[in-house]
């Protein structure tokens, strides 16, 4: 198992998939590309059944994914960074389809998911997915097109949250980070990348992940920070 993820992730946080026996496979930066966003999973890589969509600044970890994934790694990001940040939830797509890559959009009406067209396009960002219709975001425009959609959708306010993002050199930006790039779900277990302490509506969270059949993992004492999510590959 290998988990792909933003190479300035914290160590302790490194340290966790290494002791669950998973390889840690990082995004570099691409300085193409803003900084706080520059090695962002859901920027650069996207994963979508076996197929694989590569940012073309990763042609260097080609060789540590496994055979059984179709791989396209000539997608040029530069003058649409958000071309790969589509959310998957079940069969499900979630995205601005204006921007979307236009083979991933291809693909995935060849493979039958059901679009949902949003305004915002950092649709992975602003989303954390869970299963059977269910996720949480901070993005109002969002929740209200799920909800008529029939998802079982939570809501965060953004001033709830404290999300931080990085710089080149690793400090605090002034932007903030997203809810759905600070987390992530596998199998049964929700992981967010820092304290939940950090939340405002930690009580409130904590229960809706729960109530869908969940466990929670987070870090304590480390500050919630948005690595684009990671991505998990078998």
């Amino acid at each position: 198992m290998q988990v792909v993820i933003d190479e300035r992730v914290n160590k302790v946080i490194e340290e966790y998939f290494l002791n669950l026996n998973y390889e840690v496979i990082k995004i570099n930066k691409d300085i193409k590309l803003y900084s706080e966003i520059s090695s962002h999973t859901d920027i650069n890589f996207f994963k979508l059944e076996n197929n694989i969509y590569l940012n073309n600044n990763l042609k260097n970890i080609i060789s540590v994914i496994p055979k059984k994934y179709n791989i396209y790694s000539d997608i040029d990001i530069f003058l649409n960074c958000i071309k790969l940040n589509i959310c998957l939830i079940d069969k499900f797509a979630i995205h601005n389809f204006k921007m979307t890559d236009i083979n991933v959009l291809n693909k995935l009406k060849d493979l039958g998911y059901t679009l949902i067209n949003v305004k915002q396009g950092y649709s992975r960002c602003s989303i954390l997915p869970l299963k059977n219709k269910c996720c949480i975001t901070s993005d109002k425009g969002i929740y209200n097109i799920l909800l008529k959609n029939n998802f079982d959708v939570m809501y965060l306010e953004n001033n709830l949250l404290d999300i931080k993002l990085l710089n080149k050199d690793n400090s605090y930006s002034s932007m903030k980070g997203f809810i759905g790039g600070c987390s992530f779900a596998i199998d049964n277990t929700v992981i967010f990348f820092g304290d939940l302490d950090n939340f405002k509506c930690k009580d409130k969270l904590v229960s809706y992940i729960i109530s869908k059949g969940y466990k929670i993992k987070d870090f304590k004492n480390i500050d919630m920070i948005d690595y684009g999510s990671c991505i998990i590959l078998d």
